[in-house]
């Protein structure tokens, strides 16, 4: 098996939420995404009788862009705290997403997975949402999560999930 991992950084990035918003936020009462979106954010629902189009988009953004204003130390910190997290938890991590990887695949033909190369970057969301581009090696995860940097474990372990066979 490859030694070698990827490398997970932690970002902000205002406009990863931006697309988020419009993306997600439906006002469809079955869209979980939607709800959640609403839950946490009462003052965007009044944007669904009131504007259409691009007029909808730049409230959202106008929203999101004083929200970044208002608590961007707080998602500093949470950036600051996740990479401390990540760095204790990393090698662990990926020791045992190979141990499930090998066991999970332990035929009469063992194969050796490696890891896809390069920098997975998780922008940290005021949105709990949480896409994943796997082409792009980046995602998103809730900053107000209640399991911390559990969910970007997930969420990296969904990533790479996609390894390829040697």
């Amino acid at each position: 098996m490859s030694n070698s991992y990827p490398n997970l950084k932690f970002a902000i990035d205002k406009e990863f939420d931006q697309w988020t918003c419009k993306e997600f936020l439906t006002y469809n009462p079955k869209d979980m995404f939607s709800n959640s979106i609403l839950k946490d954010y009462a003052k965007l629902g009044k944007f669904k009788e009131i504007m259409i189009g691009s007029e909808k988009i730049s409230a959202f953004n106008e929203f999101i862009d004083q929200y970044y204003e208002d608590n961007l130390e707080e998602l500093k910190t949470v950036v600051e705290k996740s990479e401390m997290e990540w760095q204790t938890i990393k090698t662990p991590f990926f020791k045992l997403v190979n141990s499930l990887l090998t066991a999970k695949n332990n035929t009469e033909t063992e194969y050796t997975y490696t890891w896809s190369e390069g920098n997975y970057i998780c922008a940290i969301s005021i949105f709990n949402c949480n896409p994943r581009f796997i082409n792009d090696k980046d995602f998103q995860a809730y900053y107000r999560h209640p399991d911390g940097i559990m969910l970007f474990m997930i969420m990296l372990k969904k990533i790479t999930m996609n390894c390829s066979k040697v």
